[in-house]
């Protein structure tokens, strides 16, 4: 009999992966938490103002759940990271910002005053139609 594959966790967006979408710990852990440290078995959390008391209790148990393995989850007065939230948030604004330094952007922005970019979306190569004889003509 084959042991079940160790799941290996080493950051907070490997833990909210494993989650069920709807879970009020995955919202918590994404919007109400910032980690200070993570390693094996031990992870040291800022929770937000809006983050349960019980919230370490319910990671440790879950997490236990999981992996099979304790896990220590100890509060800390440290900053910490930003929650993931703020992550997505300020990785969208960065795109965003990039995206409007491009110089064909910045000249249709200047071009249309109050024009803003509504969405950033990478297109994928099979997204874009390959060129046809008809093209070439």
């Amino acid at each position: 009999m084959a042991a079940a594959p160790k799941i290996e966790l080493r950051s907070l967006a490997d833990i909210v992966a494993l989650l069920e979408p709807t879970s009020s710990l995955k919202v918590n852990l994404e919007h109400n938490v910032h980690l200070v440290r993570m390693e094996p078995g031990r992870i040291e959390i800022r929770p937000t103002p809006k983050a349960p008391t019980t919230l370490a209790g319910d990671l440790s148990q879950k997490l236990f759940a999981l992996t099979g393995a304790r896990w220590s989850i100890s509060i800390s007065r440290e900053t910490g990271h930003p929650t993931l939230a703020e992550q997505r948030r300020d990785a969208k604004a960065a795109k965003f910002e990039s995206v409007t330094q491009e110089p064909l952007v910045r000249a249709v922005l200047d071009r249309f005053p109050g024009a803003e970019i509504k969405e950033v979306r990478r297109l994928a190569d099979e997204d874009v139609a390959a060129p046809t004889p008809e093209d070439d003509a």
